[in-house]
């Protein structure tokens, strides 16, 4: 699983293929309410599943890397800031 954590305006850069969107705001990064999203987002996805996660810059994606290892995810991998 490929997560994108950009605003909606953010994505006319491009994508990722295959990539599903969750959009967190710029940061400052609110970490209570981005633990409670992704929590909710990845419910029924089992931990032993590999996710990356990635943004426009690399701050939220760290952020969403080190929550989705805190919920017990082994296989999550921060892509950083978008590159065509």
């Amino acid at each position: 699983m490929i997560i994108d954590l950009r605003m909606p305006e953010e994505r006319h850069v491009g994508v990722y293929t295959g990539s599903v969107s969750l959009p967190v705001p710029k940061p400052p990064v609110d970490v209570d309410w981005l633990r409670k999203r992704l929590r909710r987002f990845v419910a029924d996805v089992p931990q032993s599943e590999a996710i990356s996660v990635y943004c426009a810059k690399g701050v939220r994606s760290s952020f969403a890397t080190s929550l989705l290892k805190d919920m017990g995810f082994t296989d999550v991998t921060n892509l950083g800031g978008f590159r065509r």
